[in-house]
C-alpha cells in the first residue's frame, strides 16, 4: 500500500478552538467505593452534565500511571472519535482542570451522560501487587502491521457497512 498520505490515511487533527467549553465542579457529595472515600465532581460540556467523576484522593497511582502520558494517550484515542460525544471527550482530555484533577487522586467511578448513550464504570476492588516485566515485553515473532492492511480495500460502489 505504501505511503499513508498517498492513500488518504493520516492522524486526525483536532481544532481545539472548535471544541465545547468544559467545566469541572467539586460537589459536596462523598461515598465509599472499593474501600476508599471518594468525592463527586461534575463535568459539564457547554453547561450540560457530561460526566460524574468520583475521585479517591487517598490513591496516588502516579508511580504506576503517569497522568501526562495517560492524557496524551487519551487525546490520541479520542481524536478518532465520531458522534455526539466526540467533542466533549476531546475537550475533556485537553482540559487543564481535568489534568489537575487526575494529579489529585484516582477516579473510582465514572458516569458518562450524553445523547448518544451513557455508561458507568465502577472500580469494585483494589489490591496492590507486582506485575512481571515479561507482561510488557513484545512477544517473539511480533510484526507491526498497519490496521488498514488487515482489511480488504472497499470497492467503489459497494456497501461497506455490511462488513
Amino acid at each position: 500500500v505504501g505511503d499513508t498520505a498517498a492513500v488518504g490515511y493520516g492522524e486526525p487533527t483536532i481544532d481545539e478552538n472548535a471544541l465545547p467549553k468544559i467545566s469541572i465542579k467539586k460537589t459536596g457529595e462523598t461515598k465509599d467505593i472499593a474501600g476508599h472515600k471518594t468525592t463527586k465532581y461534575e463535568v459539564q460540556s457547554e453547561g450540560e452534565i457530561f460526566q460524574e467523576l468520583w475521585l479517591a484522593e487517598d490513591l496516588d497511582v502516579r508511580k504506576d500511571r503517569n497522568p501526562k502520558q495517560f492524557l496524551e494517550f487519551q487525546r490520541k484515542r479520542s481524536a478518532g472519535m465520531l458522534g455526539r460525544s466526540a467533542g466533549p471527550f476531546n475537550a475533556l482530555y485537553r482540559s487543564k482542570d481535568y489534568a489537575r484533577l487526575l494529579e489529585k487522586g484516582y477516579v473510582l467511578k465514572e458516569v458518562v451522560h450524553h445523547g448518544g448513550g451513557g455508561f458507568e464504570r465502577v472500580v469494585t476492588g483494589i489490591r496492590p501487587g507486582e506485575v512481571a516485566a515479561a507482561e510488557f515485553e513484545v512477544p517473539e515473532g511480533y510484526r507491526r502491521v498497519p490496521l488498514r492492511d488487515l482489511f480488504p480495500p472497499v470497492e467503489e460502489g459497494s456497501n461497506a457497512s455490511g462488513r
